[in-house]
């Protein structure tokens, strides 16, 4: 059942991205015009769920085992106790990220699929941005 599912949400999604000439048109009004059902709307809601539910359980298992996994892969003689516990805190805030890069994942696909591939990346131009403004106000002692 979870292949044929998957069949035909992709069945979906190559009927819905394929607009030639339509590029500069707003993914929301095109996903109202060509899918007046709603099929890709619910489509696309069902994977930000799933991903979503696979993505928390995730963050929280990895976060709290951060200093372990570190301490286990890489507390050798040049990486001690010192560099765990400096490390660990970073593993876990990835791991709080992993469910929001598993839903923006699935969303940047669905734009994709819709035609639009400037909206991703006007997207990810403000989060290189902001991370650039983030890094230096939040990092400037380092």
């Amino acid at each position: 059942p979870i292949l044929a599912r998957a069949a035909a949400n992709a069945n979906i999604a190559a009927r819905h991205s394929d607009v030639a000439g339509d590029t500069d048109a707003d993914a929301t009004m095109r996903a109202d015009t060509r899918d007046p059902d709603g099929e890709l709307r619910l489509t696309l809601r069902r994977c930000v769920l799933i991903a979503a539910a696979v993505g928390a359980p995730l963050a929280a298992t990895l976060a709290p085992l951060g200093a372990p996994l570190v301490s286990l892969v890489y507390e050798r003689a040049a990486f001690g106790g010192a560099a765990v516990g400096a490390v660990a805190p970073l593993v876990a805030a990835y791991a709080l990220g992993a469910p929001l890069y598993l839903v923006r994942d699935v969303v940047v696909r669905a734009f994709y699929a819709l035609g639009d591939g400037a909206a991703p990346a006007r997207a990810s131009a403000a989060a290189i941005a902001a991370n650039i403004a983030l890094d230096y106000t939040l990092c400037v002692k380092c």
